[in-house]
């Protein structure tokens, strides 16, 4: 489909899917390409507590036509490590119900052609007998052991599907929030230029007019040259984290398409409270009881101990029957019908000693012992890396407050700058300065969000919780 001669691209992954995205594509160009939002630029400066970085700046609200909930729905459709798992379990549903279902018997049709030859021959030299035999067990010593290990994979192979959900889960939250804040920043960042760029205009006015030194002048536009030069190093990011969700991912959303970014992200009003998330300790039982990995490994645990409790049948009920039939040759004086040999059969078998399956089971419970020190060395693992991210969040955020304040005492000084403006103790290189030096202060604190969500999606990956 073509619109202004632009070629819209999307992945196969179902038809909904796809025409979900080039109506969203469409809406792009129907619309319009860019930013609509006004700036406003103002130095009010609100509490440090508050979660928006951009504090200074008011920014509008932006409204995608693919949002978080659209992408993350394309990504885990597009995950090929998911549809392989979902497979797995399938294939897991499957093994369980033959071992629940041990007593179905088993049915034979065999068909036995005999041809006599050589002397003496009986009266009819060739007969053909049709054999049908049925096999049931009825009883097995580990039966009961093949149902639950059956049903413990199953169950591990149902979390190893979570897990995968939650892992594209959070790697599309990951993106879009760096997409989302780095817009923010840029919104912000805009204001500024707008004003750092008033103040450079009246500083190089004020020196031609002899008020102020030519060194003055080529300060405040290194000032201005330099803030151009950071900003851009942030916002270029944008482009950069578009492209590693779409590598994680496998999901084409049409970037290479003009704008096509300006309609995919993630409404920040959905981000800001998640920071005031207060992530207390858990307690050993509680991650064993909510990470996924931990769990899986847990159930395989059970399905190996399970297993090798069944490796040796010691008791082995069956019952079997044999109906023959002859269709070709003499039985009684009739050439077709049953004969003698039919019969129905109660087996009972007790395992006394088999040396081979003594050692298969003895090897299996030494594998379970194993699969026990790797599962203690990865819960271990897991709690050192909980603690680790809650100790790093907990810093992250007492930084964050005291970047807060001090970008708060920058916009007060650009306030009293300007009012001092006029008692010729502050220069207007002295506001672009500042200006430039409030903006380095809210890259501290997009950079310290960015980290302190990253800690966050560490934490909720841990505990296999989603987060929104």
């Amino acid at each position: 489909m073509k619109n202004n001669n632009r070629t819209i691209s999307c992945i196969a992954v179902d038809n909904s899917k796809i025409c979900k995205l080039m109506f969203v594509l469409c809406g792009l160009f129907c619309s319009g390409i860019g930013y609509s939002s006004e700036q406003i630029i103002s130095t009010d400066v609100q509490s440090p507590s508050d979660t928006d970085f951009a504090q200074n700046i008011a920014v509008n609200k932006q409204d995608y036509l693919l949002k978080f909930d659209d992408v993350f729905e394309l990504a885990l459709d597009s995950s090929k490590e998911y549809l392989a798992l979902s497979k797995e379990v399938d294939s897991k549903v499957i093994l369980k119900e033959k071992e629940e279902n041990y007593f179905y018997p088993k049915a034979t049709l065999n068909s036995e052609t005999t041809k006599y030859y050589g002397t003496p021959y009986p009266s009819v030299d060739e007969t053909q007998d049709f054999i049908f035999k049925l096999d049931s067990k009825i009883y097995g010593s580990a039966v009961g052991d093949k149902i639950a290990a059956s049903k413990e994979t199953l169950e591990a192979g149902n979390i190893s599907l979570k897990a995968q959900e939650i892992s594209v889960y959070y790697t599309v939250l990951k993106y879009l929030t760096k997409i989302e804040l780095t817009r923010k920043y840029e919104q912000v960042a805009e204001g500024y230029r707008k004003e750092i760029e008033t103040y450079y205009l009246k500083q190089v006015n004020s020196t031609n007019e002899g008020v102020s030194t030519q060194t003055d002048a080529m300060e405040a536009k290194l000032s201005v040259a330099e803030f151009d030069d950071s900003v851009y190093s942030v916002v270029s990011n944008i482009e950069q984290y578009f492209k590693q969700l779409s590598e994680e991912t496998g999901v084409e959303l049409g970037l290479d398409e003009e704008g096509a970014d300006q309609r995919i992200g993630i409404d920040y009003e959905r981000l800001k409270p998640l920071l005031a998330k207060e992530i207390n300790q858990i307690s050993p039982e509680e991650l064993i009881a909510t990470n996924a990995e931990l769990q899986r490994t847990q159930k395989n645990m059970k399905s190996s101990l399970y297993s090798a409790q069944s490796t040796r049948e010691r008791l082995v009920v069956e019952i079997s029957s044999e109906n023959h039939f002859v269709t070709t040759g003499d039985v009684g004086g009739n050439d077709f019908g049953d004969t003698d040999k039919s019969y129905v059969q109660l087996n009972v078998e007790i395992d006394l000693f088999n040396n081979d399956i003594q050692s298969d089971q003895d090897s299996a419970f030494k594998l379970y012992q194993a699969e026990r020190l790797r599962f203690d060395k990865q819960y271990k693992q897991s709690m050192d890396a909980f603690k680790t991210s809650l100790t790093n969040y907990n810093q992250q955020k007492i930084k964050r407050e005291k970047t807060a304040e001090q970008v708060e005492i920058l916009a007060e000084l650009i306030e009293n700058q300007k009012e001092e403006i006029y008692t010729d103790q502050v220069t207007y290189k002295d506001i672009v300065e500042s200006i430039a030096k409030l903006n380095k202060a809210n890259q501290t604190l997009l950079d310290i969000d960015l980290n302190l969500f990253d800690t966050l999606y560490e934490i909720g990956t841990l505990t296999s919780e989603k987060i929104l």
